[in-house]
């Protein structure tokens, strides 16, 4: 993967990260109540569908809780690469905007520079980031 896509999914890391526990907590919500036994005759279906489904729906929260764990993996390589810069615009103006999620308009406020300046520094922090990365 390159940077700049390890960099915009940084910039969406939240609400993805939202989205899996949203999906998670409705999975876990369809979780069905164990069979009754009772003294009845059993029908002549063979199988326990409440089980199945039971099952599918733990190895489907399984698997998004893999996806939530690689997600925290990979934002927490680029964020330590980010902090990593050696130039502390670069790692200000890379924090501001891919990490806290500013506007490039508040970044250029916040570290008072001009619209140039922060282009210029962005894509020279870019190239930074793919040598470590």
């Amino acid at each position: 993967m390159n940077i700049k896509t390890r960099l915009n999914n940084l910039k969406y890391f939240d609400t993805k990260l939202n989205s899996l526990r949203q999906e998670r907590i409705a999975l876990r919500a369809t979780v069905q109540k164990a069979q009754i036994y009772s003294d009845e005759p059993k029908g002549s279906k063979q199988g326990n569908k409440t089980e199945d489904l039971n099952v599918r729906i733990i190895s489907k929260s399984e698997q998004i809780d893999k996806e939530m764990e690689r997600l925290w993996d990979e934002r927490n390589e680029t964020a330590q690469a980010i902090e990593s810069l050696e130039d502390p615009l670069e790692n200000l103006i890379m924090r501001w905007y891919y990490i806290n999620g500013c506007s490039r308009f508040e970044v250029m406020r916040k570290v008072n520079c001009s619209r140039t300046t922060f282009h210029r520094v962005k894509k020279s922090a870019i190239e930074h980031l793919e040598a470590k990365l």
